[in-house]
């Protein structure tokens, strides 16, 4: 029987650890909910947490303790450019962030999909839960997908070549998140992640788009607003401006890399 491609089974071992910890992390933090039996923001956001940390470190057990990858292979190695990368990571994750608005609300009436309420509750509060969400979704999840994704899943897929473990790990990426409505915004990301974790050699700049393009998120649904809204006529000068600033520093970054 031909043995599943090493990065495939790790995404099926992954797979495994989130759903279990799916299963298990609600008998820890189901008190939180309302006895009428609705689910309050906190508990779905630990719930997220939880899954997380724990799929990740099953993972992670998995692959340095019986694999024998090397932290330095997921993490990889700083560039040679370390201002040049990070310019153009922040411009061009802001830009995506700003221009993503209008391009998801119209894949939203293509689809006829909605916001899950889940990720509303989540993020239209104040004080301790959105705290939280910044804690979950800005910080805890970043740094996790980006271990497993751009990390250690990316890695193992290296014999498929740059652009297919580039593609491979987008499309996990995408089914990983289970959401229909966010569907572009994964892809791009996916795309755009992997390639800056292949092009750059480290697996930092990765999890500072993530980490920043989910604050933008929490920002914008925690009562902020959208920011392509709030821009109004900016909108377009703003944007021109961080895509310019941003693929120069890219061209820079890459042509001395």
């Amino acid at each position: 029987m031909p043995r599943i491609p090493a990065g495939f089974e790790l995404l099926l071992l992954f797979a495994g650890a989130f759903f279990v910890a799916a299963l298990v992390t609600p008998a820890l933090v189901g008190s939180l909910d309302s006895p009428t039996g609705v689910v309050s923001p906190s508990s779905v956001l630990l719930n997220v947490a939880a899954q997380q940390l724990l799929a990740v470190l099953g993972v992670a057990v998995i692959v340095w303790r019986v694999d024998a990858l090397e932290w330095t292979d997921v993490v990889g190695k700083a560039p040679t450019r370390v201002v040049a990368w990070t310019t153009a990571t922040i411009c061009l994750t802001a830009a995506w962030a700003i221009a993503q608005v209008p391009v998801i609300r119209q894949w939203a009436t293509i689809t006829g999909t909605e916001q899950p309420l889940w990720w509303n509750d989540a993020t239209t509060t104040t004080g301790a839960t959105l705290a939280l969400s910044y804690l979950v979704l800005a910080a805890i999840a970043p740094i996790c997908e980006e271990t497993f994704f751009r990390g250690v899943f990316q890695v193992r897929l290296a014999a498929l070549g740059r652009a297919g473990a580039v593609l491979v790990q987008a499309g996990g990426f995408v089914l990983f998140h289970l959401d229909v409505y966010g569907m572009p915004a994964y892809l791009v990301a996916g795309l755009a992640l992997g390639a800056l974790r292949a092009a750059s050699g480290t697996l930092l700049l990765p999890i500072l788009a993530h980490a920043l393009h989910n604050t933008l998120g929490v920002m914008e649904l925690g009562g902020a607003g959208a920011t392509w809204d709030r821009l109004g006529a900016w909108v377009w000068p703003i944007l021109s401006g961080l895509l310019l600033l941003g693929g120069a520093a890219l061209c820079r970054a890459i042509r001395n890399q």
